[in-house]
């Protein structure tokens, strides 16, 4: 589509009050997991000589992005040889200089969308120096300005604005690339063909490509089983099943010098600390392995047990580890709430223990979206190592709410979801069972006369 537009079919859009063309809007729709990162590498080296601002309102995917694109970095190979890998961040007003005026070759440039913010000066990117601003540079105005074309990818765009593309069209892009799971947000739709809301609704479908989550599943790159298990009794009768399961999961992949992760889901930092406690007073579980990835921790801790040993306690918050740093350095009992919810994707991550729902089941959702993932993208033998363990210690109600919803969410799309409720029998080992016979069976033709012998195995 980027090296078609603008002919046919798709053709340039103008604002209606200004008349100025606006940007072609297409979209890349995968679930997490399946690739979308080296996907849009891909496509960039379609792009020519050319300048791509790589953003998301997820901090953590930004600087996860820039380790996989840099030189030597895992998708660097998938780029035009001398791509140039930048974050925003770290651009000085030479660096900006030599980006704008540069004629020849591909700059990808990584940010979150928070440093578009008109009111911020972290980097001076609005405010006027008495010259041109970095902004207008990068959107081509004055005789600064960029001298080749401009792309924006947004990653996990299901989190935009309007007026976060408002502000994004200042910069005069030749095309939005859009890259996510989730549907287009309604005040988007300003940007694409049509009159009419269907219209608008068959031009993001040709405006689309779509990675099928069952085929990313068969791929192997996702967790195929998913275990739900309610656990309406005692926080520490519920830890204690998932710290059981997390136990298990690390005698079998101690054979492959691996270990699982354990996370441990709050909505509250009182809370975490209360799970802490729990965890390390009476699981037995070394406070060295248990990472503490919530906010506020000091001045929750007035509020908690005085008794408890709190100087144990690793705040890996306060000392800003980032997601992906936090099992490279050992941990394997994660606690966190909204600092990790975003950005989290840790394939060994097996286990989750859900304190309470407490938000919408649509965020329960989401945060089982977070483990999806398979370890080195390869499915194992064991099938316990291709599922993941969720343990709900939440009412019946709502447990039953967050299973209809992940059911409508995942179900259809190549997972086997497990409901373990009740009285019923906690998950021990995998359900996959060896084969006792083989037989084969006729199988019927789809036409008269020929294919008649076909056969298949079952």
């Amino acid at each position: 589509m980027l090296t078609t537009y603008p002919s046919a079919p798709f053709k340039v859009q103008y604002d209606s009050d200004t008349g100025i063309p606006l940007p072609f809007l297409c979209r890349l729709r995968a679930i997490t997991g399946s690739g979308k990162t080296p996907m849009l590498a891909l496509t960039a080296q379609t792009l020519g000589d050319a300048i791509i601002l790589w953003t998301t309102n997820r901090g953590a995917i930004i600087s996860q992005t820039a380790t996989n694109l840099a030189a030597g970095g895992r998708y660097s190979a998938l780029l035009p040889e001398g791509t140039e890998v930048l974050e925003l961040s770290n651009l000085s007003t030479s660096d900006w200089s030599d980006v704008v005026t540069a004629k020849r070759g591909l700059t990808i440039i990584l940010s979150t969308v928070a440093l578009f913010n008109r009111d911020s000066d972290v980097l001076n990117v609005h405010k006027n120096r008495g010259g041109t601003t970095h902004w207008e540079m990068l959107a081509g105005q004055g005789l600064e300005g960029r001298a080749r074309p401009l792309y924006i990818v947004y990653d996990e765009a299901h989190g935009s604005t309007k007026a976060q593309f408002t502000r994004l069209t200042e910069l005069n892009p030749l095309a939005f690339i859009l890259a996510s799971a989730s549907d287009l947000p309604n005040d988007l739709t300003h940007l694409l063909p049509g009159k009419t809301s269907e219209d608008k609704s068959e031009a993001l479908q040709r405006q689309t490509v779509v990675v099928h989550t069952p085929d990313v599943v068969k791929a192997g790159l996702l967790k195929t089983r998913l275990y739900l298990v309610d656990c309406n009794t005692t926080r520490r009768d519920a830890l204690k099943e998932a710290n059981d399961r997390w136990f298990e999961l690390s005698r079998k992949l101690k054979t492959v010098n691996e270990w699982p992760v354990l996370c441990c889901i709050v909505n509250s930092t009182l809370a975490g600390l209360e799970v802490w406690e729990t965890l390390t007073q009476e699981l037995r579980v070394d406070p060295r392995r248990i990472a503490v990835h919530l906010a506020n921790v000091e001045k929750a801790r007035a509020e908690a047990a005085p008794s408890v040993p709190w100087g144990q306690l690793v705040d890996t918050h306060k000392a800003k580890k980032s997601p992906e740093a936090l099992r490279n350095d050992g941990y394997t009992h994660i606690i966190w709430n909204l600092s990790l919810r975003e950005g989290w994707d840790e394939p060994w991550a097996y286990v989750a223990y859900m304190d309470g729902t407490g938000k919408s089941v649509i965020d329960i959702s989401q945060k089982i979206g977070r483990f999806l993932r398979q370890p080195n993208a390869e499915p194992f033998e064991d099938g316990d190592l291709n599922s993941a363990y969720f343990y709900f210690n939440v009412s019946d109600d709502e447990f039953a709410a967050v299973l209809r919803a992940t059911q409508r969410d995942l179900e259809n799309e190549g997972y086997e979801i497990i409901s373990i409720s009740g009285s019923s029998a906690r998950p021990a080992t995998s359900r996959e069972a060896p084969v006792k016979h083989r037989v084969t069976i006729a199988k019927v033709s789809a036409s008269f006369g020929h294919g008649l012998d076909a056969r298949s195995s079952s």
